[in-house]
């Protein structure tokens, strides 16, 4: 097989160079392509000869530390629904989730708890999502089947990340609703303070009601300046037991017990 690792200036070396030999140790080939940083002008856009690198390969291991941008692509996305090859995100991960907690899990018993979750949310319309915190968020879902990322991915067509263990699901774009209370480290921002709220309505963000100061700010920013940030994208419940609450959101939105919301 032909493995594709992308990375970026930022990636720790140590993780390129064990996965890179890892892919030698199963008698695959390699190469290791970085891209550069990519802001949010330019946050799906893959340079010319990496676009035709992913055509060729198998296995496509997007491991860019400074943003997702490795796993947005969406000619990426389209191998991946032609079953053209099979996709790991790496993305936004330091050494300690290469290493410890979540990474070590058994993944052939989360894999297995993740095809059990599929089985139960599958054919509901209608969600409602309540935690200690606050949260009160009511949604239609779409009619694709959940989607297992449980650290498996071994045919053509295939997605997970690592460290993982997840089942998420879109919801219908527009019928969001209701109070999200985040509690949990926050993506790019880090663990709030205090809990951060935020008003939701018709699938879109329309306040940020009030908690970490610093956060909250960034929140507003990011709504103002980035287009479509403020929609409800996705929920993902965790199932991964060997996850760290380490306060990094790569690493506590996969534990098992948490439920996590994409905005974008």
């Amino acid at each position: 097989e032909e493995v594709l690792i992308v990375v970026d200036p930022q990636t720790d070396e140590r993780m390129t160079q064990a996965m890179a030999a890892a892919a030698l140790n199963c008698g695959a080939e390699y190469g290791v392509y970085m891209m550069p940083i990519r802001g949010k002008d330019k946050a799906t856009i893959f340079p010319k000869s990496l676009e035709l690198g992913m055509d060729a390969c198998d296995v496509f291991v997007g491991m860019t530390t400074a943003s997702g941008a490795a796993i947005y692509n969406n000619h990426l996305k389209e191998l991946i629904n032609q079953k053209k090859l099979r996709e790991v995100s790496i993305c936004l991960r330091n050494i300690d989730n290469f290493t410890r907690g979540g990474a070590l899990a058994d993944y052939e018993a989360v894999y297995a708890d993740g095809e059990k979750l599929q089985a139960i949310w599958r054919g509901h319309k209608m969600a409602h999502i309540t935690t200690p915190a606050g949260t009160d968020l009511y949604m239609e879902m779409n009619q694709m089947d959940p989607i297992i990322e449980c650290g498996i991915a071994r045919n053509p067509g295939d997605a997970m990340a690592w460290s993982d263990g997840e089942v998420s699901l879109g919801p219908v774009i527009d019928t969001t609703h209701g109070k999200l209370v985040i509690d949990g480290p926050i993506c790019y921002y880090g663990c709030p303070t205090t809990p951060v709220e935020l008003r939701i309505e018709k699938g879109r963000i329309v306040e940020v009601v009030g908690g970490d100061p610093k956060i909250c700010k960034e929140i507003r920013r990011q709504i103002a300046e980035v287009k479509d940030s403020d929609n409800i994208a996705e929920i993902g419940l965790g199932l991964n037991p060997a996850c760290m609450f380490n306060g990094d959101f790569e690493e506590e939105k996969k534990a098992r017990g948490t439920c996590h919301i994409a905005m974008g």
